[in-house]
């Protein structure tokens, strides 16, 4: 029975979390974004779009990617 959350996402295209690069998806969205960041998280936060939970995994994520970068450009 197919999966329907795989076909979703793209079939049998789709690499494995660990093996996906992010970094182009990621530039693009950053490249088109408009506005102040730090404002539209409170946004999301102030209209309920995030839960607190939600932004919590968001600021983690975000500070082991800067981790890292910092990590590479010593």
């Amino acid at each position: 029975m197919p999966n329907p959350f795989r076909e979703a996402m793209g079939g049998n295209q789709v690499q494995s979390a660990a093996g996906r690069n992010y970094a182009p998806d990621l530039l693009h969205y950053i490249q088109g974004f408009k506005g102040n960041p730090i404002e539209a998280v409170q946004g999301k936060l102030q209209s309920g779009e995030w839960t607190q939970e939600q932004y919590n995994e968001v600021r983690k994520a975000a500070e082991q990617v800067a981790q890292k970068m910092r990590r590479m450009f010593r």
